[in-house]
C-alpha cells in the first residue's frame, strides 16, 4: 500500500494494493459506484472505468449487473491499462449487453492514441460548482490548479465550469443513487450461470443455506418472490437518458474532448477515521454509463496521493487514454511505494 495509515480506497482496493505494491503487473477491478476509480486514486494508480457494456461482466458477482456494474483495469501506467483493456473489451454471447460494443472499439486498439502530443489543442472542461457544488479543500484546489497548468503546458485549452447554468447538479441530487433495483434478478442469473455443480444455484438456495437474507437483497421483497422476473428499470432508464442528454449537450455545446476533474475533493481519509472517501464523479457517471480514466497527479503534504480523472462521452476510452498518457509522460508524478518488511 502507499501508506497503511490511509484508507486503501474501499472495494477493489485489494486489486489496487496488489498492483501498487508490485505483487502483480495488472489487475481487474469492478465498479458500481467508485470502486475502480477510488482505489486507483488512493493507491496512485491508473484505473479505467469503462463505458457500460464495453467489457463483459457475466462472471462477476453483481450489485447492479443490468444497470451500472463494469469491470476494468488497474495498472501502474496508462500503457499497461490500455493493453489490458484491449484484452478484456468486446462482445461475448455470455453477456448480451456487450452487443453495444460492436463497432465502438477502435480498429487499432486502445494503445493507438497513446501519444505525447495527445493533449495539444484538446478542449478540456474543468471541475466547478455546476457539476455538483462540492467545494474542493484548499490543498486539493492547489494540486488541481497545478494539474490544470500542466494540461495547458501540453497545449490543452481549458473551459471553466462547463456545467454552470445547466440542470446537472439539481438533477443529480433528485435522481439519487439508483440502479441497484435489479440486484435480485442479476444475482439469480449469476448463480444459475455457475452451473449444475455449484454449491448454491439460486437466490432462494443462497438465503436457505446462509440462514439469512443478505442486506442488499432484503430491500427487494417483491423481487424475492420471483427472482427470475425481469426487473422494472424504467426509472433507471429515464435517469440514464436525462444524464446523457445533459452530459452530451454540455460536451457538444463547449466542443469538449474531455472533462478533467480532481478525482476526490479532499484527500484520502485515515484508515480508522469516520471520514468517507470524497469522490467528485460518483454515482453520476455510473448511472450515465460514461468512461473515466484515473491518473496519478501528485501528492498531498501528508503523502496521500492526488489523482485526476479524465471523463468523456460513451466509447471514448481511446481518446481519454491518449490524453491521460500525454499528461502522465509530461509529469511523471507517480512515485513507486517503498515496500517494508512486516514490523
Amino acid at each position: 500500500a502507499v501508506d497503511r495509515k490511509l484508507v486503501p480506497g474501499a472495494s477493489s482496493s485489494g486489486t489496487a494494493m496488489s498492483i501498487s505494491g508490485n505483487f502483480a503487473v495488472l489487475g481487474i477491478a469492478e465498479e458500481t459506484g467508485g470502486s475502480i476509480q477510488n482505489p486507483a486514486a488512493a493507491q496512485a494508480l491508473v484505473g479505467i472505468k469503462p463505458t457500460f457494456g464495453l467489457v463483459p461482466n457475466a462472471g462477476v458477482v453483481p450489485l447492479a449487473g443490468s444497470t451500472r456494474d463494469v469491470v476494468g483495469p488497474h495498472a501502474r501506467t496508462v500503457h499497461d491499462a490500455a493493453v489490458m483493456l484491449d484484452v478484456i473489451a468486446g462482445y461475448t454471447a455470455e453477456d448480451a449487453k456487450t452487443v453495444a460494443s460492436i463497432g465502438n472499439i477502435p480498429r487499432k486498439g486502445y494503445t493507438s492514441k497513446l501519444n505525447p502530443l495527445a493533449l495539444k489543442n484538446k478542449r478540456i472542461g474543468l471541475y466547478g460548482p455546476g457539476w455538483l457544488g462540492e467545494e474542493l479543500t484548499a490543498e486539493t484546489q492547489q494540486l488541481y490548479d497545478r494539474a490544470v497548468k500542466e494540461l495547458e503546458s501540453q497545449g490543452a485549452i481549458v473551459v471553466t465550469d462547463p456545467f454552470a447554468d445547466t440542470e446537472f447538479a439539481e438533477f443529480a441530487k433528485s435522481a439519487g443513487s439508483i440502479g441497484i433495483e435489479s440486484i435480485v434478478y442479476d444475482m439469480e442469473q449469476y448463480l444459475k450461470r455457475l452451473g449444475p455443480n455449484a454449491a448454491i444455484k439460486s437466490v432462494h438456495e443462497l438465503i436457505k443455506k446462509t440462514g439469512e437474507t443478505p442486506s442488499a437483497l432484503a430491500k427487494y421483497e417483491e423481487a424475492l418472490k420471483n427472482p427470475d422476473a425481469i426487473p422494472d428499470l424504467s426509472k433507471f432508464t429515464e435517469a440514464r437518458t436525462k444524464y446523457l442528454h445533459i452530459f452530451n449537450g454540455v460536451m457538444d455545446q463547449h466542443r469538449l474532448d474531455a472533462l478533467v476533474f480532481p478525482q476526490m475533493y479532499k484527500e484520502t481519509p485515515l484508515l480508522h477515521s469516520e471520514d468517507k472517501i470524497a469522490d467528485t464523479t460518483v454515482p453520476e457517471i455510473n448511472i450515465a454509463g460514461v468512461p473515466l480514466v484515473t491518473v496519478p497527479a501528485g501528492y498531498y503534504k501528508s503523502g496521500s496521493p492526488f489523482a485526476i480523472a479524465f471523463v468523456g462521452k460513451m466509447w471514448s476510452e481511446a481518446d481519454l487514454l491518449g490524453m491521460a498518457y500525454d499528461y502522465e509522460q509530461a509529469t511523471k508524478h507517480r512515485v513507486a511505494p517503498t515496500l517494508l518488511a512486516k514490523p
